[in-house]
């Protein structure tokens, strides 16, 4: 019964620990957003957010979020950028 209490206590705080891997980007502007997400030593990705949505990346080794000229950087501690007045916040 002990065992059973041990495994599922771990499987549970593994689950915990890998969420906090992904950083989600929301969008509080009324228009449609495009930025460029560069995961650390990878290509550039240009995506498109609609208004009021939300989208989740992983930034387990670190990453670059760029619009125009304001640019964030993401970690694995890094939970939540918010994009209002075309611009990135953490």
């Amino acid at each position: 019964m002990f065992i059973r209490s041990l495994i599922a206590a771990g499987l549970a705080a593994g689950l915990m620990a890998s969420t906090a891997n992904a950083v989600t980007v929301v969008n509080k502007d009324k228009a449609k957003v495009t930025f460029v997400y560069t995961p650390h030593n990878g290509k550039a990705h240009h995506y498109t957010l609609a208004a009021n949505h939300h989208r989740s990346f992983a930034c387990m080794s670190g990453g670059t979020f760029m619009i125009g000229k304001s640019v964030e950087s993401c970690t694995a501690k890094t939970a939540k950028i918010l994009i209002k007045g075309g611009k990135l916040a953490i």
